[in-house]
């Protein structure tokens, strides 16, 4: 179901994708939110009347994996006014809570688990940080991730788990090191999975990647926590 907001404060026609598994359930679940990297403007306009089927497919694939795990799925597309590490993360929560999940069908959530990539994991990473009721988060190639948490007072929420992935030729796996040295450093628990592959969607969606970044929220929000941790971690 494609969610359009018009005059958003982020976007004149910004629009979310907004998913309910299995279709026609009646009963509260929770919700997995993912923010995609930055875009340009006319790619962000083309995805207006498009299904983000990738994103989708690796969604149902981690859900396949836990048993067909019920979930509604919120997938965000990144608006260019919000790619700016300095303004964009309070500008993107209040856009989440005062813009889109107003739109969102009812029953209400039980818990947020959070995957985004590149520039969305920095995104969700300050979003996390601001809400009670996330329970996990996955990075994917993120940037600015540490920068986030910082600016939230250097401490996730405490019942907040995270697991970050990288890629060996991918420039953001910086981002990814510093984060776990930093959160390990102040005492908490950190995973870190390292895959061969570069930046882009397709590298980390052909390693097994997005679809374990689901996969590791999910068991997290849901009550079944049967399925195997991801490999390579560090």
């Amino acid at each position: 179901m494609k969610l359009r907001i018009p005059g958003s404060s982020v976007d004149p026609d910004a629009f979310a994708d907004f998913y309910r598994f299995p279709e026609g359930r009646e009963e509260s679940a929770p919700l997995v939110i993912w923010a995609g990297g930055a875009i340009s403007s006319e790619s962000y306009e083309a995805r207006r009347d498009l299904e983000p089927v990738p994103v989708v497919a690796e969604l149902e694939a981690a859900r396949q994996r836990l048993g067909g795990a019920p979930c509604d799925a919120l997938l965000l597309s990144t608006p260019p006014t919000l790619q700016h590490f300095e303004s964009s993360a309070e500008l993107f929560r209040r856009f989440l809570a005062f813009e889109v999940f107003p739109l969102l069908p009812a029953p209400h959530p039980t818990g947020l688990g959070l995957v985004g990539i590149s520039f969305g994991a920095h995104l969700l990473t300050g979003f996390a940080c601001r809400r009670s009721d996330a329970r996990a988060l996955a990075a994917i190639g993120g940037v600015g991730l540490w920068t986030a948490i910082e600016a939230c007072g250097g401490q996730p929420p405490p019942q907040l788990e995270i697991c970050c992935f990288t890629n060996d030729l991918d420039f953001a796996g910086f981002f990814a090191y510093e984060l776990v040295e930093e959160l390990r450093a102040r005492g908490r628990s950190v995973e870190l999975v390292e895959r061969a592959g570069d930046h882009p969607f397709a590298d980390y969606a052909g390693n097994g990647s997005v679809a374990d970044a689901f996969a590791f929220v999910l068991e997290r929000v849901t009550a079944g926590r049967g399925s195997p941790a991801p490999a390579a971690q560090r």
